[in-house]
């Protein structure tokens, strides 16, 4: 879809043209630079579905470094927790009392 100018009236249909062809001359471009890099046009096509029906927001973090030490971090204690529940599972249950009942 061709956005169009009012700018220079008596131009339209020339400058219409030649960002037409531009426009073309990109678009090839950019499917041979993703074809170079193995992304053939099936996934091409599915990427450019997936990015035209989702909002993408893009936000600004000062401390990227921090964050993502912070998250890869939040992992670990995650995996560290479920690797511990298996221990104790193994070793008879975690928790509940350990006389003998009645």
């Amino acid at each position: 879809m061709m956005i169009r100018h009012d700018n220079n009236i008596g131009d339209d249909d020339n400058n219409n043209n030649e960002e037409s062809t531009s426009y073309t001359a990109k678009a090839n471009q950019c499917r041979q630079d993703l074809s170079s890099l193995g992304i053939d046009d099936v996934t091409r096509k599915w990427m450019g579905r997936l990015v035209a029906t989702r909002k993408i927001v893009a936000v600004p973090i000062a401390d990227v470094a921090g964050l993502y030490d912070s998250l890869v971090r939040l992992e670990k204690d995650k995996e560290e927790g479920k690797k511990e529940e298996v221990r104790q599972q193994k070793n008879g249950g975690g928790g509940g009392s350990c006389g003998g009942g009645d």
